[in-house]
Formats: C-alpha cells, structure tokens, sequence
C-alpha cells in the first residue's frame, strides 16, 4: 500500500506540473523525463519525489508539497469539502457516471 500511495502523490505531483505547463506526456513511462524537460516547474521537485519513492519518509515528501504549494497558481477551494466530494466521485464512485478513470485522463 505503501508503493501504491506513494507511486499516486508523485503521479498527481507530475501531472499538475504538466498541466500549469500545457504539456501533454506519451505514456506513463516517460512522464518523470517531461517533467525534467517542463521549462516552469518548483526547483528540486524531481529530486525529493525521487528520494521519496526511494525512502518512503516524510521528510523529502514535505519538501516536494511544501514548494509544490509555492510554486503553482492553482487557488485551492476554501471549503476543504469540495476536494473531498470530487475525490469521491473520481475514485470511489467513478461506475456511476460512465467515463474514463481519472489516471487515465
């Protein structure tokens, strides 16, 4: 479970990344090398994800979040319910509206 979580907060990371770049990746493989190539992403981010999915600490995971949240221009929704509620439709009740899985967006 560990790898899993781990594998899926990097994932997330890199996509975002992509995303406030409006990059698009080829497949899964070669998504950590689009990320390298991104020419506006935080600092050391590759590095502590790296280090994270290595270690499994908390501590290059903070990091990695810490200067994800400097860094990006995504206004976070006050109400911390409004996540959670989209969490649940994307990946506990995505059978209920017929569409892709949100990884494979």
């Amino acid at each position: 479970m560990k790898l899993r979580v781990a594998s899926e907060i990097v994932y997330s990371l890199y996509r975002m990344v992509l995303q406030e770049n409006e990059i698009l990746f080829p497949c899964n493989r070669r998504l950590e090398d689009f990320v390298k190539n991104a020419p506006r992403k935080p600092e050391h981010l590759v590095e502590l994800c790296e280090e994270f999915c290595r270690t499994f600490e908390d501590g290059p995971l903070d990091q990695a979040v810490a200067e994800w949240h400097a860094w990006t221009g995504y206004q976070y929704p006050e109400d911390h319910a409004v996540c959670q509620s989209r969490y649940c439709d994307d990946f506990e009740q995505w059978w209920r509206v017929p569409r892709p899985l949100v990884g494979e967006w």
